[in-house]
């Protein structure tokens, strides 16, 4: 990975920094992108009161809730409709590019970025799924770095913060991790622990721990696919898709999520389910596809790294999603999961669109000439 990066990261020709001439139909497109998220919140909301959701069920869960109350809210209560709660996904690719904008100057898209970030909030505490918040931060964060701090004089002050700013991140995240898991689980393991703060050390290491474990007991328990799954899982996912005659079940016999289940009643934990992102393209690719896959990985993310640096469109909407996407690979592939699904096919629309348009516009100026 580290020598594609670099690779990457000094050849090739230089990226080109977002036109003004873009900035109009970038906000209309962010906009859009806000519309879409908040339908699939308005959906889900919908789709949860019909089911019974109330407000003394939030008291319950702030009270804390048994774990099946909180099981039930977020499978049972609010469930999910393939293609219309999947909307609120658009968020993801939302943030990014309206924290650029807001930061360009654009002050207005406060308020619509005030509605993802509390709406992702809610998500994140009510239905236990603390990644949906995460996804919004971090990428929205790594905007943020590049516009107020990349290539600018900063004061010692904030020279020493960002030094330790991985350590406060750690915090942070210690922090974040308890609250909600205090909420999602803490009742459950109260009786085996001293206190939160041990309790909450024992879950967040044991989320990384166990994923690495996991995948590595897959390559020793059922070895590879017959064909690639974990790398290309958001297609095989795709709704409608497992029925169908090339569903990857009816195709090669198998299904990789019974097997991995069943590989953790055997030998693991199945509470602690995540597959480990480090080894999978191993299990669809073999030993040799494992190295091509990661050299080719990093290549790709010092290209996206070296535009993000430039101010190019593809670095400010694409690499924030896989820096985090890095960040995620010790527990899963988040790139090919279903949530990067819409946003990435967003991205690329809005990448294809403003290239073509600036393609139309100097092929008229060259015309004119």
């Amino acid at each position: 990975f580290a020598l594609g990066c670099n690779l990457a990261i000094y050849t090739g020709k230089a990226p080109c920094p977002v036109k003004a001439e873009s900035l109009t139909f970038l906000r209309s497109f962010f906009l859009l992108l806000t519309g879409l998220t908040l339908f699939g919140y308005l959906a889900m909301a919908a789709i949860g009161v019909k089911n019974g959701f109330s407000l003394s069920l939030v008291r319950e869960l702030f009270m804390g809730s048994d774990i099946e109350v909180t099981a039930s809210i977020s499978t049972e209560i609010f469930q999910n409709v393939s293609g219309i709660t999947t909307c609120t996904q658009f968020g993801i690719a939302a943030a990014p590019l309206g924290t650029w904008l807001y930061l360009r100057g654009d002050r207005a898209l406060i308020w619509p970025l005030a509605v993802l970030f509390g709406a992702a909030f809610v998500r994140a505490f009510v239905l236990s799924e603390r990644i949906a918040l995460v996804e919004l931060i971090i990428p929205s964060g790594i905007v943020f770095v590049r516009q107020l701090l990349v290539a600018r004089k900063l004061s010692l002050t904030v020279v020493l913060l960002l030094q330790f700013a991985p350590f406060l991140a750690v915090i942070g995240l210690f922090f974040f991790f308890g609250c909600a898991e205090y909420l999602r689980s803490w009742k459950h393991y109260q009786k085996d622990f001293d206190s939160v703060v041990e309790f909450t050390l024992w879950r967040l290491s044991g989320y990384y721990t166990t994923a690495h474990n996991n995948g590595a007991m897959a390559l020793e328990t059922h070895g590879g696919f017959v064909l690639p799954y974990l790398t290309i899982q958001s297609l095989w996912e795709f709704p409608g898709v497992s029925a169908m005659p090339f569903g990857y079940a009816n195709l090669t016999g198998i299904s990789p999520d019974d097997q991995h289940l069943y590989m953790l009643e055997r030998f693991g934990t199945e509470e602690l389910n995540n597959g480990g992102g480090l080894f999978q393209p191993a299990l669809d690719f073999g030993e040799l596809g494992f190295l091509v896959f990661w050299s080719f990985l990093g290549y790709f993310s010092g290209k996206l790294y070296r535009c993000y640096m430039l101010g190019s469109l593809a670095g400010i909407t694409l690499f924030p999603i896989f820096f985090m996407a890095i960040m995620e690979v010790p527990r899963f592939l988040y790139l090919s999961n279903q949530r990067a699904f819409p946003a990435l096919i967003a991205i690329a629309a809005l990448i294809a669109i403003v290239s073509r348009n600036l393609s139309k516009e100097r092929n008229l100026t060259t015309q004119s000439i």
